[in-house]
């Protein structure tokens, strides 16, 4: 079984014309950005995935979104050193993992 979602974001990550990732997500009831998946492509390069999440994040600025929100799954340090690196903070824990917002900034 299979669905077809709507209203869907995607961002293709392009440094020099070049795919090297994508990133999906959608707009919550509040105008917000939900982070679904993030994707890199094996040939990208370490530590563009920063630039990557940062390009994508100037993107949700760009749609004047309030705040974007992402899971980070459980027991996973390096994803959560990098939301702090982007300035995410922690505001609810799940089983799964936990989500960290962003607000935009003024």
């Amino acid at each position: 079984m299979s669905h077809l979602a709507e209203n869907r974001l995607i961002w293709t990550y392009m440094p020099n014309g070049h795919p090297v990732g994508v990133v999906t997500g959608f707009r919550d009831e509040a105008g917000g950005v939900v982070v679904e998946q993030v994707i890199r492509w094996p040939q990208m390069r370490s530590g563009s995935l920063l630039a990557m999440l940062e390009a994508a994040l100037e993107e949700v600025w760009r749609l004047e979104a309030p705040y974007a929100i992402v899971l980070v799954p459980a027991e996973n340090s390096g994803l959560e050193s990098l939301a702090l690196r982007m300035g995410f903070e922690p505001y609810a824990e799940m089983p799964e993992g936990t989500w960290w917002v962003r607000y935009r900034p003024c």
